[in-house]
């Protein structure tokens, strides 16, 4: 399935979704979520082949709301301007645990040579 029709399939179901919830729906919510779907690796940063298919889709679609992301209004999104599109934080790797609080002991060592009286 070519990017532009995935574009097509997943819009109406993102539409209709921040219509339940009465989010008011901006052009810059369809333009990240058309950009999310080229994000094929689901890592939230479009690189490689990814921009490749997204300046593509720009270039081809004159539906496709990526023009948001021209900021400089060349018809043609470049590196800097792909790599500012929020698709939002880093997904966290699987199995990876959060690093557990260090062990508060107030203000005494819990090594017993550093007591004036031993442990």
């Amino acid at each position: 399935m070519k990017a532009s029709s995935l574009t097509l399939a997943i819009l109406p179901v993102f539409v209709a979704l921040l219509r339940a919830q009465a989010v008011p729906l901006t052009m810059k919510d369809l333009a990240i979520e058309e950009a999310r779907a080229f994000d094929k690796d689901k890592n939230n940063k479009i690189e490689g082949i990814e921009a490749f298919a997204l300046r593509a889709e720009l270039k081809n679609n004159l539906k496709s709301h990526l023009y948001m992301f021209d900021d400089n209004s060349n018809h043609y999104l470049d590196d800097g301007e792909i790599s500012k599109i929020p698709l939002g934080p880093p997904p966290a790797r699987p199995g990876a645990a959060p690093k557990p609080a260090p062990a508060h002991h107030g203000k005494h060592s819990s090594n017993p040579a550093m007591h004036p009286h031993g442990a």
